[in-house]
């Protein structure tokens, strides 16, 4: 499909190629080049640019994980109320994956394995789960949880 737009100084030509589509620009006048088409231009190009370095990124679908934060009593008979804030990563994925790394706030909040030490990698079925005691942060501090894994990174954000 060919739209074809004239003006005394600039035809634009639209072509349709399957979802994409072409603009052709040609201007009879510099004037009109300089103030209005260049800039336009850049701009698209800019933008276009813009798509295609995030699309190189390898996101993993978000629903892969479950995370989940909480705080949870650690009291017992000789420390009488403690808490610990936890975070708890839980696999929805039919497939086995492997977490590499899980980034909490861009690694400026630390964490430990909840009851028990954690070494990654860290290997996931459908429905298994990794809990995490913060350490360098509390419950409130938590905005954005990053997790790594073998078949690419998810992100998920708390407010």
């Amino acid at each position: 499909m060919i739209h074809k737009i004239k003006d005394s100084a600039l035809k634009v030509r639209v072509r349709y190629y399957g979802n994409n589509m072409v603009l052709h620009f040609k201007c009879e006048s510099k004037l009109l080049m300089n103030i209005l088409i260049k800039p336009i231009l850049l701009s698209t190009l800019l933008v276009t640019s813009g798509w295609m370095l995030s699309g190189c990124s390898s996101s993993l679908d978000p629903n892969t994980f479950t995370v989940e934060l909480s705080v949870e009593d650690t009291s017992n008979w000789y420390a009488q109320n403690q808490t610990a804030t936890v975070l708890t990563i839980r696999s929805n994925s039919p497939d086995p994956i492997e977490a590499k790394n899980v980034s909490i706030n861009n690694s400026q909040c630390s964490y430990e394995g909840y009851r028990r030490k954690i070494q990654y990698p860290q290997f996931f079925k459908m429905g298994q789960v990794l809990k995490l005691q913060l350490t360098g942060c509390g419950y409130s501090n938590v905005v954005q949880v990053d997790v790594e894994t073998d078949k690419g990174n998810a992100s998920y954000s708390f407010q």
